[in-house]
């Protein structure tokens, strides 16, 4: 089956503890003496029933505790744990998203002289659950296991522990379980499928899910900085096989890396492994792993129907060897971090150029993690890598998905798909007007009016990404037969990049997927008119011809419109990034300037990652991106971004309770800050202008540096508006042209949403409409009372936090209480608040 381990190997469950954050409250037992205190009512709890259909299972909050908490989406903890007290949660994925046939486990709460049984679904898997240590900011008793032989929908795990002094305390969670070839969170599969197994060297298909048995193979690398396949890892190396240096010691430069098919992405898998000295026919065990996980995003921008191919060699990054995955592996310097102990890891569907699909990407990426947590262990820090559609993939996930990766790398980015489709649209609509008068608009005017450096960055954008709009663009092996045809096959398969997107955009009153560009009311040239670059009439002239497209990417005369419900689903699904969970997660940004002047990379303009920060600082809070203006290459970002998480871990350990946003700010290393890498006359350390910063034909327009008004908001033509050369006929012309009115950007986006939501499911095989949000709970027992009653107990509010008043406050009561100098008055006092507990 797609993503089991197909060699007969056992892999360790012992693993180092995540250098993670402990969001547990700390009070003072000396305001409990003193009396200081205020008594609680307890929170409602929240108790989800167990449910047996999997359409929904994802809105559930799975637990039966009695009590459930939210975790958070990075340390996977909750503040609040009382004495006593066990909790339950799945550490490789959400309880309600597990794949495959197991699941990583933890209790936690567990005392020293507990006895602690968990079963699952009824059976006793507790030999599979051993302690492990807690990180140093977080309270001991930690069993964490791997509970196998799940079935597919509903199951439920139980654990119960027992001692003498808290007597018995039991939590119950409700765990779903969804095949591995998915779908999880994404909505229904694209049909049909085009597989590449047989292209990425991993045999033919076992069935329609483009399944292939999982492979491990091992590769040496050599002092020339080659890797050589080794046909029998077990054997001797060959002569010549470099070594690195992990915690002070020489091993063997060998890579073992496991092919697999998960969510029906063709994903590789790549860390360190010396089988030599593990002896023949031992179980392999992950122990040169560092336990961080570098994660590559593949660029360019496709519409699905197909796996998408790759090869086992991509995660080495190596510049001889570059594909449609990797090619910024050599720029990122997979090779070195690989060296360093981390482990690489990529996968055909969080490839944009195979699927430019934000939500197929962000459930392949959560099912790939899950996978190397079931099988390999805890993972502590998740970065992403990746250029170009790799980089738009990182803003996506850190803005939408909080908690799939720690920190983001992008390289030559763009802030999301559909502001990247704005740009394409209007480039094709512009070119088509430019082609059809060559001698009104000149290359001058053409850069006047697109904001370009040249006229070849809109041809790029054309030529690149044009046929995205064409719903024929299928991959060769879809039939024609069932392909699409406006005449002959109206109901065939549509390969355009909205199709591709429908799970997440929806169907217009029509039935047709959403076509997410809108242009009404955008003033094409308007900064050219009002600078004089252009005339009155070829500003008029370019307006009234620009048009638009139809649902078969074919030039109309009208503009195009989204309707307000279809632009607020956008902004509140986040795909639109910049209103989500970004300030969470640290963003270095590296631009390459030269890129610029590059056919077909000149796309990469300089003031993309500018477009982002100005979303960042319309929320207040800017401080989690930095811009690295002209990168040094290859990137020094993976290791600048983990030592910013480090600092994270230690400063949120010590600041229990402060919004991690403002400890991303305050966590970031010198070297994190914002810089200009190259030397260049004239531009300041800080490159706060970016280089070779020009505009997109949106901003050229009067938009703003953020383009994120998709739908802008209209007002009538106004005269004051426009140069004092415009005539009252050309007004007239304009209101003719703009018979609702002209965008005004001065007032949010139609639809807009200062919030938008995370952690949304589209559904799984049954689409969810509207789409949910997906919790991540944490089950707790009651709180246990005095001498081992189980029975729940009021909560008290000390200093900063809340505490359980009945064990703190008994020992001052009983015989053996070595508190002096508290007077009979004071002991009845405390003696009628025990009372009063429920």
């Amino acid at each position: 089956m797609a993503g089991l381990v197909a060699e007969a190997e056992q892999l360790g469950r012992a693993n180092p503890p995540r250098a993670r954050r402990n969001r547990a409250t700390l009070a003072s037992v000396a305001g409990i003496a003193a009396m200081t205190c205020f008594l609680t009512v307890p929170a409602a709890t929240t108790r989800a029933s167990a449910t047996t259909s999997d359409v929904a299972a994802e809105t559930s909050l799975a637990g039966d505790g009695p009590n459930v908490v939210p975790a958070d989406p990075f340390s996977l903890d909750a503040p609040g744990l009382a004495p006593g007290q066990i909790e339950m949660t799945t550490v490789s994925t959400r309880p309600t998203l597990v794949t495959g046939p197991e699941a990583r486990v933890q209790v936690r709460g567990v005392q020293p002289d507990d006895s602690l049984r968990v079963t699952s679904n009824g059976t006793d898997v507790s030999d599979a659950f051993a302690p492990i240590a807690s990180r140093p900011d977080q309270a001991g008793g930690i069993r964490e296991g791997v509970v196998p032989k799940l079935q597919l929908g509903t199951n439920r795990f139980t654990a119960t522990a027992v001692d003498g002094h808290y007597g018995t305390r039991t939590v119950t969670l409700t765990v779903i379980d969804h095949p591995l070839d998915g779908p999880v969170i994404s909505g229904p599969h694209q049909a049909p499928f085009e597989c590449s197994t047989a292209a990425s060297g991993m045999g033919q298909p076992t069935d329609a899910n483009c399944d292939a048995p999982t492979q491990v193979t091992w590769y040496a690398r050599t002092n020339l900085g080659k890797f050589v396949p080794l046909s029998n890892p077990d054997g001797p190396l060959p002569k010549g096989t470099a070594r690195t240096e992990l915690d002070g010691r020489l091993v063997p430069f060998v890579v073992r890396v496991e092919s697999a098919v998960i969510n029906r992405s063709i994903t590789r898998i790549a860390v360190l492994d010396d089988p030599g000295a593990r002896g023949p026919g031992a179980a392999f065990q992950p122990t040169e792993w560092n336990h961080n996980l570098l994660y590559q995003f593949g660029e360019s921008c496709g519409t699905g129907f197909k796996q998408g191919s790759n090869s086992a060699t991509d995660v080495f990054g190596q510049i001889t060897n570059l594909s449609t995955s990797d090619i910024a592996g050599p720029f990122l310097d997979l090779t070195g971090e690989l060296s360093a102990g981390w482990m690489v890891a990529e996968s055909t569907l969080t490839t944009f150029g195979v699927s430019c699909n934000p939500g197929t990407s962000a459930e392949t990426l959560m099912m790939v993690k899950e996978h190397i947590t079931d099988q390999y262990g805890d993972v502590n820090h998740t970065i992403g890598a990746g250029a170009s559609g790799g980089a738009i993939q990182q803003y996506l996930v850190a803005n939408n998905y909080p908690g799939l990766i720690d920190a983001g790398t992008p390289l030559l980015s763009f802030p999301d798909v559909l502001t990247t489709a704005m740009t394409v649209s209007d480039c094709i609509l512009l070119n088509h007007v430019f082609t059809n008068n060559p001698q009104q608009w000149n290359i001058i005017r053409q850069d006047a009016v697109t904001g370009e450096i040249d006229p070849e960055t809109c041809d790029g954008w054309q030529a690149e990404f044009g046929s995205d709009l064409d719903p024929n663009s299928c991959p060769g092996g879809i039939p024609k037969s069932q392909i699409y045809n406006a005449a002959t096959n109206p109901n065939g398969v549509r390969c355009d990049l909205e199709d591709d997107d429908v799970n997440l955009l929806g169907r217009d009153a029509s039935g047709q997927a959403i076509l997410p560009i809108d242009n009404t009311g955008v003033q094409y040239g308007l900064d050219a008119l009002s600078s004089g670059a252009i005339t009155a009439q070829q500003f008029i002239t370019l307006n009234r011809d620009i048009g638009g497209f139809d649902h078969d990417g074919k030039f109309v005369a009208a503009r195009n419109q989204i309707s307000p419900t279809e632009a607020a689903l956008i902004y509140q699904s986040g795909e639109i990034t910049g209103r989500g969970a970004l300030a969470e997660t640290p963003i270095i940004d590296q631009s390459i300037p030269p890129a610029d002047l590059v056919p077909d990379l000149d796309i990469h303009q300089q003031i993309w990652p500018y477009v982002m920060q100005a979303r960042l600082e319309a929320t207040g809070d800017t401080d989690s991106q930095v811009i690295w203006s002209g990168a040094a290459l290859p990137s020094t970002a993976v290791d600048v971004a983990e030592a910013w998480l480090d600092q994270l871990d230690a400063l949120e350990a010590s600041n229990p309770g402060v919004p991690r946003a403002q400890l991303v700010s305050e966590s970031a290393p010198a070297a994190a800050a914002g810089q200009c890498r190259v030397g260049v006359v004239g531009v300041d350390g800080l490159c706060v202008d970016g280089l070779l910063r020009t505009e997109n034909p949106r901003q050229a327009a009067g938009g703003p540096m953020s383009m994120d008004n998709l739908d802008c908001q209209l007002t009538p033509v106004d005269a004051a508006n426009y140069p004092r050369s415009i005539t009252a006929a050309d007004l007239a012309e304009l209101r003719r042209i703009f018979p609702s009115g002209v965008c005004d950007y001065a007032a949010a986006p139609v639809g807009f949403t200062p919030q938008s939501q995370t952690w949304l499911s589209y559904g799984d095989a049954t689409l969810s409409n509207p789409p949910v949000v997906v919790p991540y709970p944490l089950v707790r027992s009651a709180i246990p009372g005095a001498g081992g009653s189980g029975t729940a107990s009021s909560s008290v509010t000390v200093g900063s936090g809340p505490l359980t008043l009945a064990p703190l406050l008994n020992p001052l009561l009983g015989p053996s209480s070595t508190v002096g100098g508290i007077t009979g008055s004071t002991k009845r006092t405390i003696r009628t608040l025990l009372d009063l507990l429920p």
